[in-house]
């Protein structure tokens, strides 16, 4: 009786072992199937995917993560129909889902079932027509199936309901400028600044959404006009007035506000002088120099920000001058003299050292005095503007070499090389004081030293020096004791360049070409020697030696930029269109892949009347 008894007992025990186990692999394969089918989903199987989730779903219907993956896939793969049953089916369960509901009512618009799904979304609403995310969940849904008026009207009868002049003001005006309705969408956002100036960003961001179409823009700037002239003392709505102008790219009509804006705050001139900063750093000069005119006839010296504006003003005229293009010593020299203005008012000011830099450059480059400009730098180094004396330096080195004081510029340049500092603008300028050093000793004919300063700076690909070095260290290394010769008449010639003795650049190409006419050093010298005959005037003659490149050495590595500056010499300077067509598009046939193919078709249009 007693070992029957334990029998039973044992197999009781054996049973619920059995059970349990029974209970637990269930589980375990329900989540090893769902890992399945996040595996279809994840590799974009939405097919199979959605065939595991709908068994998962149909095993346990209350399941919200199994509904989700069935959601998912099915709306994925647009089958509606599919899905609509299910959804109908759980809203059922879950009668009060506003998210339910809401999927419910755009699948039944999404399978032609429109007026019922209008309905339903009207229904939806009631349901909590005081909270706020109802409105949002129906009007993105009606959104989503592009119902715009529809969740227009849902948005607007929220803010009826719930209160509040910007209420939904986002929704609305994105919704307004999708229709086309600009003034309407404006209106949103400036509502949205009137309750709350803090939201200006806010606006400008929403705004910028309809500001990029000139109607757009237009009808923001007539809506924002409106706010402003209402409330000329209220410094947002001016604010953003100024923005729509900018734009719009009325920088009149921005200017206009400035000023206003400048009085509203008391500001001294800083929102003038602010304007004029951002229209100079934007390239728009005549607009900073406009600005400045003002800024300098209404204030005087004592204004903290008068010498900056000076300042701004010289460089915007300066900007200006190089724009246009046309070489003036007599506006060289004036800009000289508006720079020099500066230096005598602050002579410890810190904007000196940047004055004096822009003197010596235009004295350099624009009047042709390299001793004056070498003058001006010693000045410079006097200063205590530290980044204006690291440009200086390099200039300074520039100029020794271009007056043909190799030796002082070398010392000049590795000063500069080895120069401490950091950040990208001091390894920029250490990069050129090195390519400066390597390139005097090219011109001196040190070409052995020049080929390791050159590959030095070749190691460093971020550096923008390191094409140009891989340009001179090619023509090293395929001429260099091959045809040294020539290569020292070709650097002689390269350096006369430099200095701007161009008939003697000229010579010395003609004895590169003459001692070494299959070398790859001649190409590079035809190329120099219609540079400089471009120099001296002659495009006549500068024509003729760039196409005797593209004869002579049609599979050149010059060949393609040479053509390309011969269309555009015939185009530019010799005014013969038709033959600049037939070049341009000579181009265009024989060196397909050159970087200038690009510029040449667009040339082509131009001449063609931009057919």
């Amino acid at each position: 009786m007693k070992h029957t008894f334990i029998q039973y007992l044992f197999g009781v025990a054996i049973a619920a072992t059995l059970a349990n186990a029974t209970l637990v692999a269930q589980p375990r394969e329900e989540d090893r199937r769902y890992k399945l089918a996040q595996g279809y989903e994840e590799s974009g199987d939405l097919k199979n995917a959605a065939r595991v989730y709908l068994e998962l779903h149909e095993a346990d219907l209350q399941s919200n993560i199994y509904f989700e993956g069935v959601r998912r896939t099915l709306m994925a793969m647009l089958q509606f129909k599919e899905l609509l049953p299910i959804v109908a089916e759980r809203t059922k369960s879950h009668p009060n889902d506003i998210d339910i509901l809401t999927l419910h009512a755009e699948l039944l618009h999404r399978t032609g079932e429109r007026e019922q799904a209008r309905t339903e979304w009207a229904t939806t609403i009631d349901l909590r027509p005081q909270d706020p995310m109802t409105y949002l969940i129906v009007g993105q849904s009606q959104t989503d199936v592009r119902e715009f008026a529809l969740a227009i009207a849902t948005y607007k009868q929220g803010r009826e309901t719930i209160g509040g002049a910007s209420t939904f003001a986002d929704q609305l005006a994105e919704l307004f400028g999708i229709t086309g309705r600009f003034q309407d969408a404006a209106e949103e956002y400036l509502r949205l600044l009137a309750e709350n100036p803090e939201r200006l960003s806010m606006a400008m961001a929403g705004l910028s959404a309809i500001t990029a179409t000139p109607e757009g823009v237009r009808d923001a700037i007539t809506v924002a006009k409106r706010y402003a002239d209402s409330r000329p003392d209220h410094v947002p709505y001016m604010e953003l007035l100024s923005w729509l102008y900018t734009e719009a790219g009325d920088d009149e009509g921005a200017f206009e506000v400035a000023k206003k804006l400048d009085e509203a705050r008391r500001a001294n001139g800083s929102n003038i002088y602010s304007f004029a900063d951002r229209a100079f750093r934007t390239s728009r000069y005549q607009t900073a120099i406009t600005a400045l005119d003002y800024f300098l006839a209404k204030f005087n010296r004592n204004n903290p920000l008068y010498l900056s504006a000076l300042y701004t003003y010289a460089r915007a005229l300066d900007a200006r001058y190089h724009e246009a293009g046309a070489s003036s010593p007599k506006q060289a020299a004036e800009l000289v003299e508006r720079y020099r203005v500066i230096v005598k008012e602050t002579p410890n000011g810190p904007l000196v050292g940047e004055a004096l830099l822009q003197i010596a450059r235009l004295q350099a480059n624009d009047l042709g005095q390299p001793e004056s400009a070498l003058a001006t730098l010693q000045e410079l180094m006097a200063t205590r503007n530290n980044a204006a004396k690291a440009e200086g330096l390099l200039l300074e080195g520039e100029l020794l070499m271009q007056t043909g004081k190799l030796e002082e510029a070398q010392k000049i340049f590795l000063q500069g090389r080895d120069a401490p500092g950091v950040g990208r603008d001091a390894e920029r300028l250490r990069d050129l004081h090195a390519l400066r050093y390597a390139e005097s000793l090219f011109y001196s004919g040190q070409f052995k030293p020049a080929v390791e300063a050159f590959t030095q700076l070749t190691q460093n690909t971020r550096s923008d020096a390191a094409n140009d070095a891989l340009d001179y260290l090619l023509i090293l290394q395929e001429n260099f004791e091959k045809h040294d010769s020539a290569l020292k008449l070709f650097a002689e010639g390269k350096y006369a360049m430099l200095q701007k003795h161009h008939q003697q650049a000229i010579t010395a190409m003609d004895g590169v070409i003459a001692q070494a006419p299959q070398s790859t050093i001649a190409d590079d010298a035809l190329l120099l020697r219609s540079q400089a005959q471009e120099s001296l005037g002659d495009s006549a003659a500068a024509l003729e030696t760039l196409l005797q490149i593209v004869a002579r050495y049609p599979d050149g590595a010059v060949a393609d930029r040479a053509l390309f500056r011969a269309a555009q010499l015939t185009e530019q300077a010799l005014h013969d269109p038709a033959k600049a067509t037939e070049l341009y598009t000579r181009l265009l046939n024989d060196y397909p892949r050159s970087r200038w193919v690009v510029q040449a078709r667009a040339n082509i249009r131009a001449l063609r009347g931009g057919t």
